[in-house]
């Protein structure tokens, strides 16, 4: 199994009490949103899961710069990929 950062799309419907007043900024009913997450992929490279929450920048323990900017270049690799649909776990674009 292997994993990597990749932006995921969330689509959340609209409250039904906002949805009215909203339709004009959200035809379909959805606010669309985009992070970045951990994807995991199984051995043929499809994808078999998505971290529930979206990625964070830290280090364990001691402070080592190393290891933010290995996570932060991690990151930016992701920007060039295809966006993952959370749901769905299909790529969209």
């Amino acid at each position: 199994m292997s994993w990597n950062h990749r932006v995921v799309r969330h689509r959340d419907p609209l409250p039904k009490k906002m949805a009215k007043k909203l339709t004009e900024h959200y035809p379909d009913g959805y606010v669309e949103w985009y992070s970045i997450h951990e994807v995991f992929y199984d051995k043929k490279g499809k994808v078999n899961g998505i971290a529930e929450t979206p990625a964070t920048i830290f280090c364990e323990e001691n402070f080592r710069k190393k290891e933010m900017v290995w996570v932060l270049n991690a990151m930016k690799k992701c920007l060039s990929k295809p966006i993952i649909d959370f749901n769905t776990s299909k790529e969209i674009k």
